[in-house]
């Protein structure tokens, strides 16, 4: 089962190598810290709020997969003037 998981993690951890010490593994990092702890624990305390309803959980959760391509958009701005000044 290690072998299999190290296989599929191989790549990320190639690819997070090279950004180490950058501003892109920063937001990697830090992203990961608030999505992945605190998540859980929001939703937890919304369906306990709730009563048990799912409502509250789908707009939680369609909130930050609505943040996601917002901010790809957001992002691709300042790539593409990145790439006019290289060219």
């Amino acid at each position: 089962m290690a072998q299999a998981s190290d296989g599929v993690h191989q790549p990320l951890r190639a690819s997070i190598a090279t950004f180490v010490g950058t501003n892109i593994s920063m937001a990697y990092w830090l992203s990961g810290a608030i999505f992945g702890g605190l998540t859980p624990i929001l939703s937890t305390i919304l369906a306990e709020k709730a009563g048990g309803a799912w409502w509250p959980l789908a707009l939680l959760f369609s909130t930050i997969a609505a943040i996601s391509p917002v901010s790809v958009l957001a992002l691709r701005g300042p790539r593409e003037r990145q790439m006019m000044r290289t060219a």
